[in-house]
């Protein structure tokens, strides 16, 4: 989660441009058709709204702060608004503000972490009981919708695949479709669950990947991943490539 900091923010915050007027022309220009009703707003609204950016820089909402968070939050905002000095020393309470920040971030990572796994093994035990599914002894459990009819790859070689990545509310937080073309991968260098996955099936091949958080991105999640999260890809294989040296490989997505 990320830390407040709140001077690199302020200064961010005013070094939004300030527009200034243009020079005059030195030569007739044509007359430009008439421009579009400008949309106004008002200073409460300028205002509100860059309060929410500031809030968003700093990944205010990551914290869960209640009312009486907040509203103490903002009595230290309000007096450093009108130019008043700190109730206390800064630099002695600096370490107890990392101190509050780092066990807030860690309790609700270990909330999210609960939730996530107890959806998990719901989500799960309701796979055992389609016999489509096959469950391996890591945990991991497929699908395999067409098996395909060329070759496997093994860990080290490079798959050229579509895919779609969904979690268990069904959202997307992933997928090469869109971008209309395939992603290309070095077995070895994803999520486990794809590495032990994408060998049962062949070139032409598609398959579902029902893949738990262990095998996936664990309890730290990742940005549109929550923490403790199962993932659900469609994979077709469109190509396996020979290996790529280990100077040239590089970890990615998924």
């Amino acid at each position: 989660m990320k830390m407040i900091r709140y001077s690199m923010i302020i200064l961010l915050a005013l070094a939004i441009p300030v527009m200034l007027p243009a020079q005059e022309p030195t030569a007739p220009v044509p007359e430009a058709a008439p421009a579009e009703p400008s949309t106004s707003f008002s200073p409460e609204e300028i205002l509100e709204a860059w309060g929410w950016y500031l809030a968003q820089q700093i990944d205010l909402a990551g914290l869960a702060l209640d009312e009486s968070e907040i509203s103490a939050l903002s009595v230290g905002m309000l007096a450093a608004s009108r130019g008043e000095q700190p109730k206390v020393d800064l630099e002695k309470i600096a370490p107890f503000v990392q101190d509050y920040l780092t066990a807030r971030s860690e309790s609700i990572l270990a909330e999210k972490s609960t939730v996530g796994k107890s959806a998990e093994a719901a989500y799960f035990a309701e796979l055992e009981s389609n016999s489509d599914i096959i469950k391996l002894a890591s945990g991991l459990c497929y699908e395999v919708i067409e098996a395909g009819s060329g070759a496997y790859p093994s860990p080290e070689d490079v798959v050229v695949v579509h895919y779609t990545g969904k979690l268990l509310d069904g959202s997307v937080f992933d997928s090469s479709v869109p971008r209309g073309e395939p992603s290309s991968f070095q077995l070895n260098q994803v999520i486990p669950g794809w590495t032990q996955g994408l060998q049962k099936i062949s070139v032409g091949g598609t398959i579902k990947l029902y893949i738990p958080a262990d095998l996936a991105y664990g309890d730290a999640g990742r940005p549109g991943i929550p923490p403790a999260s199962t993932l659900i890809f469609d994979i077709e294989l469109l190509e396996v490539k020979a290996a790529i040296p280990p100077a040239a490989s590089a970890p990615g997505m998924p």
